[in-house]
């Protein structure tokens, strides 16, 4: 083997090896061995490090879900799904007074025949409180 050849690799391996930890350690060593010097504007922006829209939207993502995680984990899903249809069904309910219930039949029209009325239970899917049967209100509609 040449001795030269292999002098001649270990230079070239060791530069390598020289840049790539200047480039690690943030070294600012020209390849001359000079220390190059930066302009106060540029150390400015040597220093700054402005965050990517990236991490804005990860470190986000990240809040939303550590303070919506214990809520998701104590909250029971049946008792949630109970009170909103409990709420759903009382805020469709109207009183009667906006409706005009009357205690009378309308003509034929009456909340016995309508498509509203529970029989059940004498109540109305739309008019809340109890209902009589032979009442009648303007939101009387006609059986199917």
């Amino acid at each position: 083997m040449n001795w030269t050849i292999i002098e001649d690799n270990w230079k070239q391996f060791k530069g390598k090896m020289k840049s790539r930890w200047d480039k690690l350690t943030n070294n600012h060593i020209g390849s001359a061995g000079k220390i190059e010097k930066a302009s106060p504007e540029k150390e400015c922006l040597m220093q700054e490090n402005p965050l990517s829209r990236r991490a804005v939207l990860r470190g986000a993502l990240a809040v939303t879900c550590s303070l919506l995680l214990p809520i998701t984990l104590l909250s029971s899903p049946a008792a949630a799904a109970d009170d909103a249809t409990k709420k759903h069904k009382a805020a469709k309910k109207v009183p009667k007074a906006s409706v005009k219930y009357q205690y009378k039949p309308n003509g034929s029209e009456r909340c016995g025949t309508c498509i509203n009325f529970i029989a059940a239970s004498k109540t109305c899917k739309r008019v809340a409180g109890p209902i009589d049967p032979n009442g009648w209100c303007i939101l009387w509609g006609k059986p199917a």
